[in-house]
């Protein structure tokens, strides 16, 4: 399997590429480093021009990736380049490129106003037009690997119980407990959220330990933030396209004051 590291040479390149030598070192992943170079010329500029900015601007990304390599990857891990000119969405979206069970890591941006933006436009583009695992990281991240996984939950909208599972066969043995967590806005949804998160530690207990929690009331984000902000090993696990939960509790609540302020690394999954 590859784990595509999407790099933009900004503040996040340095945690990026420690995060993803130590999955590549622990869980067996093949790293490549990737980087779309800015080709915004004159609209005058003639081809053989074009190709020498291009060829250029190439050579300088491959100088800096040879750089982060040297810096903060293991010797044991297999390394490889993607420079390109095109756009992302449009060069991966060649089928041969990017296999089935291979991994994306992009960066998390955001302070202020623009964490209401969710994540970088480029990794939004990328999360939504390719269904793949997809690990996202704050800048700030001080624990590259998770020891728990919160799985963010609705009875509503059930979790790819597939997707997760080979998550959880790809971190393990570091991964050492799961932590599924819900938010019910009122008494009546209580028996469903709870049947449901019963199913899922039914199934998934069975190889790894696994509690479940609800949250509930006025005051239930806030509950929710309490118990899981100190928890600093853990990185969050949501589903793609789980809208009914991500829009309504995670993307509001969980993404803003868990991921960006506390640092939290976030996994999506595919749907």
């Amino acid at each position: 399997m590859k784990l595509f590291v999407f790099i933009d040479f900004s503040d996040f390149q340095d945690t990026q590429v420690k995060i993803a030598n130590d999955w590549c070192v622990n869980f067996g992943l093949k790293m490549i480093l990737v980087h779309k170079v800015d080709l915004t010329l004159p609209s005058l500029t003639n081809a053989d021009a074009r190709l020498k900015i291009e060829y250029s601007l190439k050579r300088e990304v491959f100088q800096k990736m040879e750089k982060l390599k040297n810096d903060f990857v293991n010797p044991s891990v297999d390394v490889s380049y993607e420079i390109i000119a095109s756009p992302l969405v449009t060069y991966f979206k060649d089928e041969s490129r990017v296999g089935q069970g291979d991994v994306f890591l992009l960066g998390l941006k955001g302070t202020g106003k623009l964490k209401q933006i969710f994540i970088g436009s480029t990794a939004t583009r990328l999360i939504d037009e390719f269904n793949q695992l997809t690990i996202t990281v704050p800048l700030k991240t001080k624990h590259h690997l998770p020891r728990k996984l919160i799985v963010g939950v609705h009875y509503l909208t059930p979790i790819n119980e597939a997707e997760l599972e080979r998550l959880l066969i790809l971190t393990n043995p570091v991964v050492d407990e799961v932590e599924f967590v819900t938010i019910v806005q009122s008494q009546s949804e209580m028996k469903d959220a709870e049947s449901y998160l019963g199913l899922l530690k039914s199934k998934f207990g069975k190889s790894i330990p696994c509690i479940a929690m609800v949250f509930s009331g006025e005051n239930a984000m806030q509950k929710l933030k309490d118990f899981s902000s100190p928890q600093e090993t853990s990185f969050l696990v949501l589903q793609k396209g789980s809208r009914a939960l991500v829009d309504r509790v995670f993307r509001k609540f969980m993404i803003n004051e868990m991921v960006y302020d506390a640092s939290i690394p976030l996994v999506i999954l595919p749907s």
